[in-house]
């Protein structure tokens, strides 16, 4: 809980939105096909032909909301259906679609808000592969960038442009630094020159890093074009 509410506060400090204009009407989802409808309607931003940041911005609360409404106690995966969901199940097997759900609300709300905010702690390797199959970004990618048992890879998908790192290693952890080089051009001199920026994140084993979006409330988005391991350290498996 503390995560989200870190979350909404940057998120209402950098954007000043009221809490009102994200405010849904649930009440009529009271099965699971109610549940799982709203999802999909949830989920639909993602095809209009080009997706901005309030459609992502907005899609987070409604996920959000939707979980709560679900009985989930935070936007975690691994939760399984309780008496606190205003949603009740007939039988065992609607349990079982139940938390397949709850588990999809889980991570596309945590992916998503990575894209808009994307800082803070790596998203575990089983939370981001979900999130990728369930919004096709295999078809995506545009950039793939590898050293060692680490890969940056950018997506550019619906007119968002984001990069990743992925950790596939099961007991390091690495520091690394991502580098942004421009080109810039002087109207003084009428000459190109380069700037790199760059940016230093650790990620922890079997897991992803959002480095940056362009749809993020950062307002600049940091094109990976190389990236070097400075360190690595055992932490086990983390996963």
């Amino acid at each position: 809980m503390k995560q989200i509410y870190i979350f909404l506060v940057c998120l209402f400090a950098s954007i000043g939105m009221n809490a009102q204009e994200v405010k849904l009407e649930l009440e009529w989802v009271n099965s699971l096909e109610d549940a799982e409808k709203c999802y999909d309607d949830i989920k639909s931003f993602w095809y209009k032909d080009v997706v901005k940041q309030e459609d992502v911005r907005n899609s987070i609360f409604a996920f959000y909301s939707l979980g709560r409404r679900l009985g989930m106690f935070n936007m975690d995966m691994g939760q399984k259906y309780n008496t606190w969901s205003e949603v009740k199940v007939k039988n065992e097997d609607e349990v079982s679609y139940f938390n397949i759900l709850l588990d999809r609300i889980a991570f596309s709300y945590t992916c998503l808000q990575k894209l808009l905010v994307p800082m803070g702690e790596s998203v575990k390797f089983i939370c981001w592969s979900n999130f990728e199959t369930e919004f096709h970004l295999q078809r995506g990618i545009v950039n793939f960038l590898y050293v060692g048992n680490t890969a940056c890879i950018e997506y550019r998908t619906k007119g968002i442009t984001f990069s990743v790192l992925n950790n596939f290693d099961e007991h390091f952890a690495y520091d690394i630094t991502v580098y942004n080089k421009k080109r810039i051009y002087n109207k003084k001199t009428k000459k190109y020159y380069y700037k790199t920026y760059e940016k230093r994140i650790t990620v922890m084993p079997k897991s992803y890093y959002f480095i940056s979006s362009s749809i993020s409330i950062e307002k600049f988005y940091f094109s990976p074009t190389s990236y070097t391991i400075t360190n690595k350290y055992y932490v086990g498996k983390s996963y």
